[in-house]
């Protein structure tokens, strides 16, 4: 699921009242790290999961641009 997503998520199942997010930063097919954004966990419901989950694949997406030397 989380390939096929393009992101994961830990819920508050790691640490009490934690809640994170992270996205691959691909170049080709090799990853070369993540991209993390945590937060605690009313506040990422508040500001929505699938909604910031979207922002932190952009921003990996975006770093990965870089690293290729592409401009967004």
């Amino acid at each position: 699921q989380v390939r096929q997503q393009g992101w994961a998520s830990n819920l508050d199942e790691w640490q009490p009242g934690l809640s994170v997010l992270a996205a691959p930063i691909l170049v080709g097919q090799q990853l070369l790290g993540t991209i993390a954004l945590a937060l605690i966990g009313p506040r990422l419901q508040e500001l929505g999961i699938e909604k910031m989950a979207r922002r932190v694949v952009h921003a990996a997406e975006s770093i990965a641009l870089r690293l290729e030397g592409k401009r967004q």
